[in-house]
């Protein structure tokens, strides 16, 4: 499936490079960009997938060893996801990027939540 989409993507690319009408250009583009975000929550959550896949292995190793079992709540699975996420983004070097993206959304919320008077 995910070599499908990636020649789907290439055609796509190929499409609009050949194009010269901007209406066909900007179509064909936002096909392109719903395939991306298609690629990437598909990504997403193979990785979650295979995150709980293996902390649920992994308890099952210690049941085996004896000892007392343990389910993760929900919580403690998110809890893995983010330290994979982060451990992903140190190995590319964009951990402060992420942090500073977050930073202003949260920003941006917080201002929202204030009264029109004070946030000028």
């Amino acid at each position: 499936v995910d070599e499908l989409k990636e020649k789907e993507k290439m055609t796509l690319e190929e499409e609009i490079a050949k194009q010269k009408d901007p209406a066909v250009r900007t179509k064909i583009a936002a096909q392109l960009q719903t395939l991306n975000a298609a690629v990437e929550r598909s990504q997403a959550q193979k990785t979650r997938r295979e995150i709980r896949n293996r902390v649920r292995a992994e308890e099952r190793e210690n049941v085996r060893l004896g000892k007392t079992p343990f389910f993760a709540s929900k919580r403690e699975l998110d809890r893995v996801e983010l330290e994979a996420k982060y451990d992903q983004l140190r190995s590319q070097g964009k951990v402060k990027k992420y942090i500073e993206k977050r930073r202003k959304k949260q920003a941006h919320k917080d201002k929202k939540l204030l009264p029109r008077s004070s946030r000028e």
